[in-house]
């Protein structure tokens, strides 16, 4: 299933070569953090990091070390 995006998230994903796999592997695995104001941040800790590079293919994981950023019943 694809994450809904705004087109200001698409253009930025774009941008920044972030691709929608990518986003998907870090929904999937990254850590959330709340902050202020009902609003939550998703990023790759070293946990993260470790879960998603045992998953799914390395040459994805080494592309993705690359960018700031990663729900595909097939990963794990």
């Amino acid at each position: 299933m694809e994450p809904l995006l705004s087109p200001h998230a698409k253009a930025r994903m774009q941008q920044r070569a972030i691709s929608a796999e990518a986003l998907e592997r870090l929904l999937d695995f990254g850590r959330e953090q709340h902050l202020a104001r009902d609003k939550d941040i998703v990023f790759f800790d070293r946990k993260a990091r470790a879960a998603a590079s045992r998953c799914r293919d390395a040459s994805l994981w080494a592309t993705m070390r690359g960018s700031a950023s990663a729900a595909s019943s097939s990963w794990c």
